[in-house]
């Protein structure tokens, strides 16, 4: 019989014998949660995101398992409510069999591992009454309440705290310069390396303080985008505790990382109040963080000062240098990450000293007591199959087992965008050792090289650029992929997209009626789960590369072509994953360049053309006027559903043009001098009347030399090439404003048709 309310309360509605009466803590932090403390049962979880704005969309989720297939991500509709018994037998199976590979139910693998079981198996059902909140979600936050309820002997006195990693985008393209010819290997992995430090990081920091406060991982109420929510207690030391904290954490960021990265807190004191007034709660904490960010360091300057006059930044950066890029060329096939943890900094260096041969190493946390491990593929054929890189891990651990007992380190092993904790606890159930296990949802997908990319290339033998099977591409041939992932564009510029949800903040603060704390998390949860784990397939499915996404953000590269792409098919998704809520949106600006571009400039042009999108006012399909729900490319900015009219309009032009610069022997079409022709008189009607008649006549007279005349365009049928001539010499004649929005829109398929068809 379980014991612990922190895991009763985790185990509730899993667990037949648990019940809320078995502890006064638990019907404390029911209460407080606003749970309903009655009998109930499991049911199918209804997606919140239909609930937001007051839309009452109404959709479900298939019961079973989180992961990233389709239906765990997509709410579908349904009549029954009803979880069948292989679901529950599942669960109860599942239980056991963690109970029995571990001894004790009070150690910290255990414990940890338990918190993820609960995810995986609880995060797709509901619970009684509240079916629009995961049964995960609602324990884990009677779990978090019962752990600080118990720090405080039972008082209702607790602290919401946010912090968030500032300087992100700074470390990310700092001294990251364009690649030239023998750096553009090191170019692409150190980004690479970087931006998968960066979205490791923040759980880092949120565990840390956690377990600080002696307080469990469900007190973690959210991660992603850079950011973190936590519920600790407020005990008599609190203030003192937490700035202990943020100042060896940033000292730590500043020895090991420079000064770009630092980590800000705010913080508010709350007790049964948190029930009613969560959502201002939090938007109190979001004001006091934006006026933190002014005083970051400002109580240990001198500390900071003393970092740089011990030059010790210095060599830590050269040696950052080379672990980056050991990083960068590693992620891509970074499935699974060994934890080292609770160990001081000098036992850790040790651990690492005692093992021949230790696969890759992040160190740069090291002053967090945690070391990481990536384990390597050891074959080529081993990169497809993240279960042969588990056991190579098994093999491993196997190893180095003695070593491993006699430091007495607390061990975890973390799956990244794979949930099978069953199937990951299986391969290790024969050592003697205690671990951890558990998983994270993060963006990482990067395009790597196969044997068609490099058998495509005629410079293979240019050894000084390193190009080989399975590496991270450079961007010169990633900015060659076709929608086919083969490096046949003629016309090579990269497409750099930044996005970000609009309004996230105002949604998560009032987007519900009267919400609930596990409302606010589990919508918070299933953003990061979309953003972090399941954008990953669309890259994949695109072949661009993620350099960052998670919460409600990303930055994507890719070829111009794959890209835009990329965004057809994001929206898309993203317009189902969110039951088509009118009030779920997000804004994306892209850019594009040389391959050989400043990684810092295209970063900040990208970011330019995301803040236009979110400006640009126009009015929705009922009339309405609205902001964001915005793609700008091309130097336009279109709503969603225009860009999505746009690219059906591509795709129509593209089947009317020649393959290449010559002109088709049989028929008339379209062709390139049509098109650049009818650029530069959309263009003319942004200006004077005369130069706006001058360039219509011009337009009409080259359609005719190339026999679409009046007369060719009067006969009663027409075909593809003849219509489409027609309807654009009409809307060009047109002088309203309805027209002449419509030509600046058409600029975006005009420029992908030319641009596909260019040569060089």
């Amino acid at each position: 019989m379980v014991q612990d309310d922190y895991l009763k309360a985790l185990l509730y509605g899993m667990d037949p014998e648990i019940s809320l009466s078995d502890s006064p803590i638990l019907e404390r932090a029911a209460a407080i949660a606003q749970l309903e403390q009655t009998g109930g049962g499991l049911v199918a979880l209804k997606s919140i995101l239909g609930k937001l704005a007051d839309q009452g969309i109404h959709r479900w989720y298939e019961p079973g398992v989180l992961s990233l297939e389709e239906q765990a991500i997509f709410a579908q509709a349904k009549s029954s409510k009803a979880v069948d018994q292989g679901v529950r037998d599942q669960i109860i199976d599942g239980l056991s069999t963690l109970r029995k590979h571990y001894a004790n139910e009070d150690s910290e693998a255990y414990r940890y591992s338990l918190h993820h079981f609960v995810q995986t198996y609880g995060a797709r059902v509901a619970y009684g009454t509240h079916d629009d909140t995961s049964l995960f979600d609602r324990n884990r936050v009677m779990a978090a309440l019962s752990a600080s309820l118990k720090a405080t002997n039972g008082e209702p006195s607790f602290v919401l705290l946010k912090g968030t990693i500032s300087g992100i985008q700074r470390y990310i393209y700092d001294n990251v310069k364009a690649e030239q010819i023998g750096q553009a290997e090191r170019t692409a992995k150190r980004l690479r390396g970087r931006s998968f430090l960066i979205s490791f990081i923040n759980q880092v920091i949120a565990e840390v303080i956690v377990e600080q406060f002696d307080v469990e991982q469900a007190n973690i109420l959210f991660v992603g985008g850079g950011q973190f929510m936590m519920l600790l207690p407020d005990i008599s030391d609190f203030e003192e505790k937490i700035n202990d904290i943020v100042k060896a954490i940033n000292l730590g960021f500043i020895e090991r990382l420079g000064m770009n990265i630092g980590l800000l807190i705010a913080y508010e004191n709350c007790n049964e109040s948190l029930r009613e007034e969560y959502p201002s709660i939090v938007d109190q904490v979001h004001q006091k963080l934006g006026q933190n960010k002014m005083q970051r360091h400002s109580s240990y300057l001198e500390d900071v000062f003393d970092q740089f006059h011990a030059k010790q930044v210095e060599v830590n950066m050269e040696f950052a240098k080379a672990e980056e890029e050991r990083l960068g060329e590693l992620t891509p096939y970074a499935n699974f990450i060994l934890e080292i943890a609770g160990l001081e900094e000098d036992k850790l260096e040790a651990l690492q000293s005692a093992i021949n041969k230790p696969p890759a190493t992040i160190r740069r946390f090291s002053f967090l007591k945690r070391l990481y491990y990536i384990v390597e593929r050891r074959t080529e054929q081993d990169r497809g199959d993240r279960w042969v890189l588990a056991r190579s891990l098994f093999y491993f651990l196997q190893q180095h087992e003695a070593t491993f007992k006699s430091f007495d380190a607390c061990l975890r092993i973390i799956a990244l965008n794979e949930s099978d904790l069953m199937g990951l606890m299986a391969i290790f159930s024969s050592l003697d050792l205690t671990i951890g296990f558990g998983y994270r949802f993060l963006g990482k997908y990067t395009p790597t090289y196969t044997y068609d990319h490099l058998s495509a290339r005629e410079d293979l033998k240019e050894m000084e650029e390193k190009r080989h099977l399975g590496g991270i591409q450079f961007f010169d041939d990633l900015a060659a992929l076709n929608e086919s992932d083969q490096m046949k564009l003629k016309y090579r510029q990269l497409g750099v997209m930044r996005l970000d949800v609009d309004d996230l903040g105002t949604l998560l603060k009032s987007g519900l009626t009267e919400p609930r704390i596990d409302e606010v998390v589990c919508l918070s949860r299933e953003l990061q789960l979309f953003f972090g784990g399941y954008f990953n397939k669309i890259a994949a499915q695109h072949h661009v590369y993620v350099v960052y996404s998670g919460g409600d953000d990303a930055f994507v590269l890719g070829s111009w072509l794959n890209v835009i792409l990329f965004a057809r098919s994001l929206e898309k998704d993203f317009r189902q994953f969110t039951l088509g809520n009118q009030y779920v949106n997000f804004s994306a600006g892209i850019f594009m360049c040389n391959p050989h571009y400043p990684i810092p400039r295209f970063a900040k042009d990208a970011e330019r053309l995301e803040k236009a999108a979110k400006q640009f006012e126009h009015k929705d399909e009922h009339g309405n006027p609205r902001q964001k729900n915005t793609i700008h490319l091309f130097n336009q900015n279109l709503p969603w559903p225009t860009f999505e009219a746009m690219m059906i309009y591509e795709e129509e032009l593209q089947a009317l043009l020649p393959s290449d610069e010559q002109r088709e022997v049989k028929g008339r079409n379209i062709n390139r001098s049509m098109l650049h022709r009818l650029l530069r008189t959309i263009q003319a009607t942004r200006g004077d009347v005369i130069e706006r008649y001058r360039s219509i006549a011009g337009l009409h007279s080259l359609m005719a030399r190339h026999g679409y005349g009046d007369k060719a365009l009067n006969k009663e049928r027409l075909d593809g090439a003849g219509a489409k001539v027609k309807e654009l010499l009409q809307l060009v004649s047109q002088e309203d404003e309805q027209a002449k929005t419509r030509l600046d829109y058409l600029t975006v398929p005009i420029h992908m048709a030319l641009y596909k068809t260019k040569k060089n």
